[in-house]
């Protein structure tokens, strides 16, 4: 049963993305137009530490499991983003993923993903200037 089920339900959710959040609603529309919500299964790994990313993914239901050396550093849940910072920057995962029960994500495959912010270059502008940000608080915590 689909959680999001108009376009505009879609390009709602991703308005309250703190990694969205600067988009004007033509990207949040062209994001959500590339967008699709997936059934995943308990124990599906979404990322895998180490390994190039091949989705950037919202959760809408259910909870995963954040690890980095098989420790884990976090969960996530509903409106959380995982998979955004190998998919920005084109680097290996920095931690793996792990649903911890049957869910549902909102996902983003790369090609796609990395269309739009060809066409539209404000969207990869605003989006790398968040990721940015981010990486600049967690690196000033971690001091």
């Amino acid at each position: 049963m689909p959680v999001l089920t108009r376009q505009s339900d879609k390009v709602e959710l991703l308005s309250d993305v703190p990694l969205f959040s600067e988009l004007s609603k033509k990207e949040l529309t062209a994001l959500a137009r590339i967008s699709d919500e997936v059934g995943v299964r308990e124990g599906a790994e979404l990322v895998c530490e180490g390994k190039w990313g091949h989705q950037l993914a919202i959760i809408l239901e259910g909870s995963a499991v954040v690890r980095r050396n098989g420790r884990k550093i976090a969960e996530s849940g509903p409106g959380d983003v995982v998979g955004e910072i190998g998919l920005v920057t084109d680097r290996p995962a920095n931690a793996t993923v792990v649903m911890a029960e049957p869910s549902v994500v909102l996902a983003l495959e790369p090609r796609a993903f990395r269309t739009v912010m060809a066409e539209m270059p404000s969207v990869a502008t605003k989006i790398l200037a968040t990721v940015a940000d981010r990486l600049a608080s967690t690196d000033t915590k971690a001091t």
